[in-house]
């Protein structure tokens, strides 16, 4: 008698790419990821940065990452203004932008810790981080760990009138299947 013939389970996976501006971003969406996402689900979302290049730079590196997704996402900052070019190809290439609100990633982590001036451009948030929480070039890991929960994410949300309100909930929305 031959052994009895195993049914293969077959999954059926849906595929997210993110592609950040650069490594701090990449850390604040790994970080929302790992909240967020569902490891016994069938959702996979792929996270990588582009290492600067402002919006262009970010578009080029998802266009010629390689894999087959089901959408495609770029993380940038808001400072450098997108150009048309860079809209008609996201929007050809079905290429979902997500903007850092206000300005710059720094910028919005520091509304999401109810820093209370308004910012103006990259390089004053960018100073703020660094006087307030010590931070020189880069956004850490552990400062993700010690300041961004699915408690703070879920109040920003919540919050109709915070600025980061609407990045990141699209953010939390990619790692949820819906």
């Amino acid at each position: 008698m031959s052994k009895p013939i195993k049914k293969q389970r077959v999954v059926n996976n849906f595929t997210r790419l993110v592609i950040c501006e650069g490594i701090s971003d990449k850390k604040l969406m790994e970080k929302i990821k790992s909240i967020f996402l569902d490891r016994k689900g069938n959702l996979k979302v792929q996270i990588d940065e582009a290492g600067g290049g402002g919006p262009k730079g970010a578009l080029n590196r998802a266009i010629n990452f390689q894999g087959d997704f089901d959408e495609k996402y770029l993380f940038i900052d808001s400072d450098i203004p997108l150009t048309e070019e860079v809209l008609k190809v996201a929007k050809r290439r079905d290429i979902e932008i997500i903007q850092s609100v206000p300005v710059c990633l720094e910028g919005m982590l520091l509304k999401i810790k109810g820093f209370p001036k308004q910012i103006n451009d990259a390089e004053q948030a960018k100073q703020e981080m660094q006087k307030t929480f010590g931070l020189q070039l880069v956004v850490t890991e552990s400062w993700y760990n010690d300041h961004i929960t699915r408690e703070v994410c879920e109040s920003i949300i919540a919050d109709e009138k915070h600025c980061a309100r609407e990045v990141i909930a699209k953010l939390v929305s990619i790692c949820i299947r819906g």
